[in-house]
């Protein structure tokens, strides 16, 4: 699969995972608590998760916007893709090959007692912050919450399928 991104008729990038996985364009808007700037940026991202062991994250070119700026996606474009600014790999597969099902149901339960704890916290203190640091606080528990599922329940689900909340079957592993 593979998106070409435009920015005002002219190409930005073209990105693709040639493997199983996702890719998508990723639109991004910002404002400041009593500032008239206002930050917008669109880029590629995906992840490639042909490997059970290593899921590939790949990010391209974002490019900053600007009011009335016009974004063009094109889907399976023809052509080369472009190489990735960034790749990331997940190797946490490999810590877990020798894992028996109790500790997975430990490593399970408490990944969940620690996501209800930070999902508690960030509830308690949002409405009593400033909103740009009720947001910071919000940025910091979502990179918290996903690196938790990517880094530790994933790695889990993908050795026993059967843990897998029903939920949560629609995603890939």
């Amino acid at each position: 699969m593979k998106i070409q991104l435009s920015r005002n008729g002219e190409k930005v990038t073209t990105g693709e995972i040639d493997a199983p996985g996702h890719l998508g364009a990723h639109l991004v808007i910002s404002e400041k608590q009593d500032s008239p700037s206002r930050g917008c940026s669109i880029g590629l991202k995906g992840y490639d998760t042909s490997n059970p062991d290593k899921t590939e994250y790949r990010e391209w070119k974002a490019v900053d916007l600007e009011a009335g700026d016009s974004v063009e996606i094109k889907v399976d474009p023809s052509g080369p893709a472009d190489a990735p600014d960034k790749i990331l790999h997940s190797t946490s597969q490999r810590l877990f090959e020798d894992l028996d099902p109790e500790h997975a149901d430990r490593i399970i339960t408490t990944a969940n007692q620690v996501t209800d704890s930070i999902q508690k916290l960030l509830v308690e203190l949002k409405d009593n912050l400033p909103p740009e640091s009720a947001h910071t606080l919000s940025l910091g528990v979502g990179k918290v919450l996903a690196e938790i599922y990517s880094s530790l329940k994933k790695p889990v689900y993908r050795k026993y399928p059967e843990k897998r909340p029903e939920q949560l079957n629609d995603l890939p592993l």
